[in-house]
C-alpha cells in the first residue's frame, strides 16, 4: 500500500465570493426553487457570470506529483448554487476539489 499526503491551501476572500442566499442573508434550502440557480437563468452575479455557473480555479501540480500519482492538475472549484441532486449541498455555496489525470487543454 502506497499512501500519499495531500496538503492544499488557498486564500478564500469572503468579500469577493458569490453566494446564493435568501432574503436578508437567510439560507436558500433548495437550488431548484431559486431562479438564480436555474441553468436557463439570465441573472448575472457581480463577477459577470451566471450564479449557477461554477467558478473554476485550476492550478498546476509539480512534475513530481504527476510522475508519482498521474495527476496533471487540480482545481478547487466554487459552487455558488451547490448541487441540485445532492441533498447535503442543496443551494449551499461550497468548494469542490478535483484532481485531473488529463491535461487541462483536453
Amino acid at each position: 500500500d502506497t499512501k500519499y499526503s495531500l496538503v492544499f491551501e488557498w486564500d478564500h476572500i469572503q468579500s469577493e465570493t458569490i453566494f446564493v442566499d435568501g432574503e436578508n442573508g437567510g439560507r436558500v434550502y433548495n437550488a431548484e426553487n431559486d431562479v438564480r440557480c436555474n441553468g436557463d437563468s439570465s441573472v448575472i452575479a457581480r463577477d459577470g457570470q451566471p450564479f449557477w455557473m461554477p467558478r473554476f480555479f485550476s492550478r498546476p501540480v509539480s512534475e513530481e506529483i504527476t510522475r508519482v500519482t498521474g495527476v496533471k492538475f487540480a482545481s478547487p472549484d466554487w459552487q455558488p448554487c451547490g448541487h441540485k441532486e445532492i441533498t447535503i449541498c442543496h443551494a449551499e455555496s461550497h468548494y469542490d476539489f478535483h484532481m485531473y489525470y488529463e491535461d487541462e487543454s483536453v
